[in-house]
């Protein structure tokens, strides 16, 4: 249990020139970042595994739970849930840019929130985002991207997930995406998600 951590950067800890990260059946409750990674602060990093953990309440002005400063080969997550994490700025659950490869599997998002763009992830400038059996559920960006605000992706894939009551005040209440070359979305549920313009 990692509980009520508090620091500038990474709210419990902050990985700097590491080959890889292995987080495995942990919980993370109301850590706190000032700046950025209400848990994590990552960089230079190679590749990042969670499976079958728990991201509760934490808080950051950047990145609720992650906070991906630039170069990340691959981000990958399952089996987990991330719920009420809440930033001042973007990215409610992940923020980063240049992320290689991102793959989510059987993972709830529920109720975070970011003050700006992206209630679950904001990421830019990557090849692939696959995500497959992900519950998204009221989640709120007051801007743009309800849970997902992706740009400058090549290849963007989403299998049997379901977007519920997103919300975005301004763009895309499930999702904003900006600058994709590629993007198949297979059975996946829209239900009652809201933004200005583009619901879902």
């Amino acid at each position: 249990l990692y509980m009520k951590n508090k620091a500038s950067y990474g709210g419990t800890i902050a990985i700097y020139e590491c080959k890889s990260v292995t987080v495995l059946q942990s919980i993370f409750l109301e850590n706190q970042a000032s700046k950025a990674g209400g848990i994590l602060f990552i960089e230079r990093l190679d590749i990042i595994k969670n499976q079958f953990s728990h991201f509760v309440n934490n808080t950051a002005s950047l990145g609720g739970v992650i906070y991906i400063k630039d170069n990340l080969n691959s981000l990958v997550n399952s089996m987990s849930l991330f719920s009420n994490n809440i930033v001042k700025k973007s990215g409610g659950v992940v923020q980063g840019n240049n992320i290689k490869d991102v793959k989510n599997i059987k993972s709830t998002f529920v109720k975070n929130l970011a003050a700006t763009s992206g209630g679950v992830f904001h990421i830019t400038n990557g090849d692939s985002f696959t995500i497959s059996k992900i519950v998204f559920a009221k989640n709120t960006a007051l801007l743009s991207g309800g849970a997902l605000r992706i740009g400058n992706y090549r290849d963007i894939k989403i299998y049997n997930c379901t977007y519920y009551k997103s919300i975005a005040v301004q763009n895309g209440g499930a999702m904003w995406m900006e600058n994709i070359q590629r993007m198949m979305c297979i059975k996946s549920q829209y239900c009652n998600n809201t933004g200005t313009i583009g619901d879902g």
